[in-house]
């Protein structure tokens, strides 16, 4: 059996860097799109160029769509990046019988009420934020491709590697800092609850489905509610020094409670999360600073 021909948008990124080294570690033939020099295709995937062109001439097996805008920017709007340059690559894979999977967000939920929780996927997006809007939009795009299609809802992404921009990511580089020097770390309120997926996990969910073609619509979370105050102490529990915290209630903290049921993803795979939750911190606390790591 030849390998897979994989092509992954996005491969430069968090999550990328962890699909494309699951991806060839399963022995696949990896492609990659990104915007940074090296890539098989180098291309900005929000705007129509000649990386059209070579994904038509590439004709992969299995596209996995990671590429996205997850904060507006200056230079970039994440509505536009997310729903344009998905658009872009469906029409780039027209006439092929590719596989596409897209890294949605459970963002796309907004708000849901206590009784409602863990979410299932029969629950209709609401999204309370303009990312989670964006990346309803995108949803929508990709649901014009004629090939098969998966859509992945992930939660709260983190774990080795993660940058500053992140909570979990700000939270383990500041206080590693703190350790050693000493301070103090303000951060928004800590009640609020999240559903928390290690990077690692996430990828190697998304190579089984990409291995087996599953098309469909799945959550893609570790199923597990965390107040954020939890992952506050374990950090701190792996970072011993004088520093403090600080809770600043006034600041606003975004939905109260957020928990994806992972139920139909490990039904249709039989994955499960390998890494708990302490795991991936102390994972995030001993790599800190490691630029082989690097989110950028």
């Amino acid at each position: 059996m030849s390998p897979l021909n994989i092509l992954v948008t996005g491969a430069t990124g968090f999550l990328g860097r962890s699909v494309v080294q699951s991806l060839r570690q399963s022995g696949a033939t990896v492609a990659t799109l990104s915007r940074k020099p090296g890539a098989s295709i180098t291309g900005d995937a929000g705007v129509a160029g000649p990386w059209m062109d070579a994904v038509r001439r590439l004709r992969p097996d299995r596209v996995i769509h990671l590429a996205g805008a997850s904060r507006p920017g200056i230079e970039e709007c994440p509505l536009e990046f997310n729903a344009t340059g998905t658009a872009l690559l469906v029409e780039a894979l027209a006439g092929l019988d590719t596989w596409m999977l897209l890294a949605g967000s459970g963002a796309v939920y907004g708000a849901v009420e206590d009784v409602a929780l863990p979410v299932h996927e029969t629950r209709l997006p609401s999204p309370s934020s303009p990312y989670g809007v964006s990346k309803l939009a995108q949803e929508q795009q990709a649901q014009n491709h004629r090939g098969p299609l998966c859509i992945t809802r992930i939660a709260n992404l983190f774990g080795p590697g993660q940058s500053s921009d992140y909570f979990a990511g700000r939270l383990v580089n500041e206080v590693v800092r703190l350790s050693a020097d000493g301070g103090e770390l303000r951060l928004g309120r800590l009640s609020p609850t999240r559903d928390f997926i290690d990077v690692r996990d996430a990828a190697d969910a998304i190579c089984q489905l990409a291995q087996g073609r599953v098309a469909g619509l799945f959550n893609l979370g570790s199923g597990n509610e965390t107040p954020l105050r939890s992952v506050v102490e374990i950090v701190c529990l792996n970072c011993p020094g004088n520093y403090s915290i600080v809770e600043d209630t006034a600041l606003a903290g975004g939905i109260e409670r957020q928990v994806l049921s992972i139920a139909r993803l490990s039904s249709a795979i039989g994955w499960s999360p390998k890494f708990t939750l302490e795991r991936s911190l102390a994972d995030m606390v001993s790599t800190a600073g490691d630029h082989s790591f690097s989110d950028r």
